[in-house]
């Protein structure tokens, strides 16, 4: 793949993703805005005519599909973890693959944010584990999942924004680690009714996941 784009359009096309582009004037790199197409593998490169791609603000994947992320091993803003992409700081999680097949997935220790649109619509998903110190779920960050049942979350949590779980309507458990005073101390804004309407399990051990998820199989 190629590390560096040269092209006069304002998008690039690799193994059947077509993804468009814009030009930031103030941090004077590209910003990945849209893909649509459907192939294996979404790739981040470097570069692209020279300017480095520094950000990804995609409003809609759904009109795509791919099931891994690879990132140009020479772009310093993003990384990607098994066909998961995150910032370079491991950080934020930015786009979890819409045809990614796991029913089960750990979000990596360190991950504090998933951004806005990152699940998409994967209809894969069924259990999702969030690392202890992570804080905050953005908008629509989860909306579309609707296969999605169960979520471990953990007393770090401090906020759901507005429609993250929207038409995630599937979610039913949630195992907190910290207690109900915990739990209702977490900024919870509109339009999450299927976690906050979910059976919660308060005082979960993390130490247990492992073990319970094998129970689940």
């Amino acid at each position: 793949m190629n590390d560096n784009i040269i092209t006069n359009q304002n998008y690039y096309e690799l193994n059947g993703i077509k993804v468009e582009f814009c030009f930031d004037e103030e941090s004077n790199a590209y910003i990945l805005e849209m893909g649509e197409g459907y192939s294996d593998t979404l790739f981040i490169p470097n570069t692209i005519n020279g300017k480095p791609v520094k950000s990804v603000e995609f409003a809609d994947w759904r009109i795509g599909g791919y099931d891994k992320v690879v990132v140009s091993e020479a772009n310093p803003h993003f990384k990607a973890i098994n066909g998961v992409l995150f910032t370079g700081n491991m950080k934020e999680l930015v786009i979890y693959p819409p045809e990614k097949k796991d029913e089960v997935y750990f979000i990596p220790y360190g991950v504090e944010i998933i951004g806005e649109d990152s699940f998409g619509s994967n209809k894969y998903l069924k259990t999702l584990i969030f690392p202890y110190g992570f804080k905050l779920i953005v908008q629509y960050a989860l909306a579309g999942c609707k296969n999605l049942e169960t979520l471990y979350l953990p007393r770090t949590l401090e906020c759901v924004l507005l429609k993250a779980f929207y038409f995630a309507e599937s979610v039913s458990k949630v195992f907190f680690e910290g207690t109900n005073t915990e739990w209702n101390n977490i900024n919870f804004t509109d339009c999450n009714w299927s976690l906050t309407n979910a059976e919660i399990h308060f005082d979960y051990n993390y130490s247990k996941i492992n073990s319970d998820l094998c129970e689940q199989v």
